[in-house]
């Protein structure tokens, strides 16, 4: 499961340093972390469904996320 991690890791990437380079806009940014959380998310329901495993380990995953984004905010926020 922590592969699904790290192919969003990478996924957003490309998008981040050609962010370094040229200015993007906030949408495109927003538009293309969604798509890859979605991705990721699919990928993750994909994968408890060949383990066999419930519903609320992609909840619990969710929730982890959603925390840590929440953190990540914060931090650049202060």
């Amino acid at each position: 499961m922590s592969t699904v991690s790290l192919l969003g890791a990478v996924a957003l990437l490309p998008l981040l340093l050609l962010a370094t380079v040229v200015h993007c806009s906030p949408v495109a940014l927003l538009g293309h972390f969604a798509l890859v959380v979605s991705l990721m998310l699919l990928e993750h329901l994909r994968r408890c469904r060949l383990l066999k495993l419930p519903l609320a380990v992609t909840g619990s995953w969710v929730l982890f996320r959603a925390v840590v984004l929440g953190i990540i905010l914060t931090t650049l926020a202060l």
